[in-house]
């Protein structure tokens, strides 16, 4: 040990590269280096879908939902439950504690209560899945576009643009947009209505069957509740 020490007091030539080569070296993996502005974190919770194509939203929440609710709800070491539904199917969200451990026994014990549930459930029930959701990354900041108009073409092209001019940034690692999608929209000639003795109430009690089973309506349920 002490050989070599006198010997790189003698090479100090040597000792200067290679403390250059150490110094260019670290600065190339300085400006290569991808930095999170927040630390990784693991959210663990499970999620359990079901499918019953002719209900309304308020049928999914008092046929499937409150079931559940009922029967999962204490379950040992729940943080939250919390659900989303509309027509036609059901969303319902099981939140644990990050230090949560054997989550795999957690979600076989979560289908056995499906298995245990699913014979007092509506026979029109299509599907019901029930998978660990794991999430790896959080919300950052958010962007605002005022007066924007989903039916306006130009205003989704300049969205669109938008969102991928962000996604090329050094750095940026995902980019999710959340707006209004187009609206089907039917404007009607009132003199071609009149001459044809038609009103309005009636030509939408002959359009409405059209989007009978189309989901116009949700409920969630947990922190908050929207109808």
């Amino acid at each position: 040990m002490i050989e070599a020490l006198y010997y790189f007091l003698k090479q100090h030539r040597l000792v200067n590269i290679i403390s250059l080569f150490i110094v260019v070296l670290g600065l190339f993996a300085l400006s290569s280096t991808n930095v999170d502005l927040i630390p990784p974190f693991d959210f663990k919770g499970i999620r359990i879908d079901v499918s019953y194509p002719e209900a309304s939203a308020g049928d999914m929440e008092e046929y499937v939902v409150f079931p559940f609710e009922e029967k999962i709800s204490n379950y040992p070491g729940l943080r939250s439950f919390s659900s989303k539904s509309k027509n036609g199917k059901a969303e319902i969200s099981l939140r644990f504690p990050a230090d949560q451990r054997n989550m795999p026994d957690v979600l076989n014990d979560i289908k056995a209560i499906v298995e245990e549930i699913r014979p007092k459930l509506p026979q029109g029930i299509r599907n019901i899945t029930v998978k660990e959701r794991k999430r790896t990354k959080t919300f950052q900041n958010y962007i605002v576009l005022k007066n924007y108009d989903p039916q306006n073409e130009a205003h989704e092209k300049l969205l669109k643009g938008l969102k991928d001019k962000i996604l090329a940034l050094r750095g940026i690692v995902n980019v999710e947009e959340f707006s209004e999608k187009r609206k089907i929209s039917i404007d009607f000639d009132e003199q071609r209505l009149k001459n044809r003795e038609l009103t309005i109430t009636e030509v939408l009690s002959a359009v409405r069957p059209f989007f009978k089973y189309v989901p116009l309506g949700n409920i969630r349920k947990g922190q908050e509740k929207t109808i």
